[in-house]
């Protein structure tokens, strides 16, 4: 099997594999087709919906058009020579991120050992010390609610947030809340590290449209006993601060958002690259490479298989990896090199064929990492028998556990992730 080209991209001034960025024309519109599929069984050992406000059922995913493409970029839209991130001539071929200094920053805190930090003022404050150690100026304030405060209230007017690392996480609060999708999931801390360790709960006490969860808010962020409202740091979607119940008593970490700055962020130009999506496979009848090709006939002139382990190869072993980057299908990178698949985890979301997400719905893999062979494989997935288990993550995971994440019974419906060849 031939493994070429596996050297690690640096997220430097010139990019690697980076989307272009143009300035838009006008507000994005949300995209269409967002499917909440089945609930997890209880033994999978993943993280399951808590009294929030996403849907539980298993629909097939629908067929939203696609994004449209955005526009070319324009002079008015480079960077100036003070930012540290792009240089304009960089900017100017495409190739860089977006100049930060004109938009808001946001990452994530340190570990908090427990929700009792002080309320609104003690996260507030723990996310303006964070940002000062990092030497990140402006105004910064803790992503959370309480019982009389709506965490998207706090934004005031701001819009617009990237990360410390130049990857454009919103460019509005609209793109922040209800079926929005994020571009990059807000990963990195305030030094631009990305999938820090130590869990992956984040306290928001904050619902879907970014309105209070009604007395999930550890009694205003005062109590380490009890359930608040939570998200996942790397979810590139829409439920991304409101993912699942926290315990008020387990460290966690906040997301931390500038707000001086109203300039949306320039709009992503899908990159060209090696395309991954993922399918719905209805019934066990289909094989995963089936299910791949009947969903990847919407793209002309590729071909697709299943990205899955199976009990005599890996997921690795299934594809020459000769190809970088590997992009979603709204043209944003997912993997920069095969250490971000086997070690880093994804850069952001896959997606819907049609670039929609496809959130809290059951990933199948196969084995507990992408380069083992399959140890939990639904004999092969042939099988939908409740006795029987498969090796799953859930669709919409980056990071680290972005392969697997736990296990389910065999006869959930299950999603596949779908790689070009």
């Amino acid at each position: 099997m031939r493994f070429a080209g596996l050297s690690v991209c640096l997220l430097v001034a010139s990019g690697c594999g980076r989307v272009a960025y143009v300035a838009p024309d006008a507000a994005r519109d949300a995209p269409g087709g967002l499917d909440a599929t089945a609930s997890l069984d209880a033994s999978s050992g993943l993280d399951a919906s808590s009294g929030l406000d996403a849907s539980s059922s298993a629909d097939a995913p629908s067929s939203a058009d696609a994004p449209s493409s955005a526009d070319a970029p324009s002079s008015a839209d480079a960077p100036s020579s003070a930012d540290a991130f792009a240089s304009a001539d960089a900017f100017a071929s495409g190739d860089a991120a977006p100049p930060i200094g004109t938009y808001n920053r946001m990452f994530l805190s340190p570990l908090v050992p427990d929700a009792a930090f002080g309320g609104l003022a003690g996260g507030d404050a723990i996310c303006a010390s964070a940002a000062r150690a990092a030497g990140l100026g402006g105004t910064f304030i803790a992503f959370l609610s309480t019982t009389t405060v709506d965490a998207i209230d706090r934004l005031g007017s701001a819009q617009g947030w990237v990360r410390p690392d130049g990857r454009v996480v919103a460019r509005s609060q609209a793109d922040l809340v209800a079926l929005a999708s994020i571009d990059y999931p807000p990963s990195v801390d305030a030094f631009g590290v990305r999938n820090p360790p130590g869990g992956y709960g984040t306290f928001t006490g904050t619902r879907l449209d970014g309105t209070a969860s009604s007395l999930e808010t550890c009694g205003d962020w005062t109590l380490a006993t009890g359930f608040g409202t939570g998200g996942s740091f790397d979810l590139a979607s829409y439920d991304w601060h409101a993912r699942s119940g926290v315990s008020c008593g387990a460290p966690a970490r906040l997301f931390c958002m500038q707000i001086d700055h109203t300039s949306a962020p320039p709009t992503a130009v899908p990159l060209p690259g090696r395309r991954i999506f993922a399918a719905y496979r209805p019934d066990s009848s289909e094989s995963p490479d089936a299910a791949c090709a009947r969903v990847g006939a919407a793209i002309p002139g590729a071909t697709f298989h299943a990205l899955v382990a199976t009990s005599t190869s890996s997921a690795a072993a299934r594809f020459t990896w000769d190809r970088w980057p590997i992009v979603n299908t709204r043209g944003l990178v997912v993997a920069e090199s095969f250490t971000d698949l086997s070690t880093d985890g994804l850069w952001t979301s896959v997606m819907q064929v049609d670039g929609s997400s496809a959130i809290f719905s059951m990933l199948a893999t196969g084995a507990p990492s992408f380069t083992d062979v399959g140890t939990q494989t639904c004999a092969d997935w042939t099988s939908a028998s409740s006795t029987l288990t498969g090796a799953v993550s859930l669709l919409g995971y980056t990071a680290q556990h972005w392969f697997s994440s736990g296990s389910a019974q065999c006869s959930n419906p299950m999603w596949f992730y779908c790689l070009e060849d």
